[in-house]
């Protein structure tokens, strides 16, 4: 789980003690509330049985979560079962949100599609990394990102996520230089005397 625990400067990915607790209770509502067309306090309403699930993570900076569940939460093992699916689900929207935010930079908007595709490929990779849906810190994806971000290996260290962020700013930086060299080409025939000199031969020849 990445986490910050107390003493810790930074959040990373570690293994921690989690204490879970949970208790019955009883949740009134209104059925069709949300329905167009009903008079408020029109429809009767619904009470169901439900449990309410404390998670606290042990010597962290967290707040408690608290979920609330119809699954049966009786039991240490049922606990821990909803706790398992929460978590799973969490880490798939922060994975979703991780990815918006890469495919949501301005810069993003000069790439042709297939470019995007590539980014976006390649963001799914350091999301399901950073979020513990997939993979190792094997992937050769992931160790390329780490190291365009500037992350040095260490003994049981592994990359964050803004280590991931800047190495993906630095491929779209990159994607972007050839659209606009290549754009500007094809507009005016030639790539600028200075801008060529900086450029390798086989680079120019892609353009």
């Amino acid at each position: 789980m990445v986490v910050r625990l107390k003493g810790q400067r930074y959040e990373k990915r570690q293994s921690v003690t989690v204490q879970l607790s949970s208790c019955p209770i009883r949740v009134s509502y209104e059925p069709d509330v949300r329905r167009v067309g009903t008079a408020k306090g029109e429809a009767a309403k619904v009470t169901q049985a439900m449990w309410l699930l404390k998670v606290e993570v042990l010597d962290s900076h967290m707040d408690a979560w608290y979920l609330l569940t119809d699954w049966t939460c009786n039991t240490s093992a049922q606990a821990a079962r909803i706790f398992q699916m929460y978590r799973q689900r969490w880490s798939v929207e922060e994975a979703f949100q991780f990815l918006k935010m890469c495919v949501g930079w301005e810069s993003v908007q000069v790439l042709d599609l297939e470019a995007v595709r590539t980014l976006v490929a390649l963001g799914w990779v350091a999301a399901g990394f950073l979020y513990e849906i997939d993979g190792e810190w094997e992937w050769v994806d992931v160790e390329l990102l780490a190291k365009l971000g500037g992350f040095e290996p260490h003994k049981g260290r592994k990359p964050g996520k803004k280590i991931l962020l800047w190495g993906l700013q630095r491929v779209l930086d990159y994607m972007v230089t050839e659209a606009i060299l290549r754009r500007h080409k094809a507009a005016t025939g030639s790539i600028p005397p200075g801008v060529a000199a900086l450029l390798r031969q086989d680079a120019l020849h892609q353009l």
